[in-house]
């Protein structure tokens, strides 16, 4: 069920980046590490170069990512629909 949650992220999250930013060929991977708890890496890879996103890319992709990733996260929690952006 993990497993499956993930992808779905991943598909979700790379999804809205290519809305976006059409013109940028952007996927976001999220995968599952088991060391001693539960972890999930994430990285993203753009024109076939995959890397780290706070280290490797700039700042937009960073921002959108986390935006997406949060709006995922209050509608599979259902929690309230506030969202604050400064």
């Amino acid at each position: 069920m993990i497993d499956e949650n993930v992808t779905t992220l991943s598909k979700l999250v790379t999804e809205g980046l290519r809305i976006v930013i059409p013109d940028q060929q952007v996927e976001f991977k999220a995968s599952v590490e088991q060391k001693k708890d539960l972890w999930i890496r994430f990285t993203t890879i753009e024109n076939g170069v995959e890397g780290d996103v706070i280290n490797s890319f700039g700042g937009m992709i960073v921002a959108l990512e986390s935006f997406i990733l949060r709006v995922l996260c209050i509608l599979k929690l259902k929690l309230k629909r506030i969202l604050i952006l400064d």
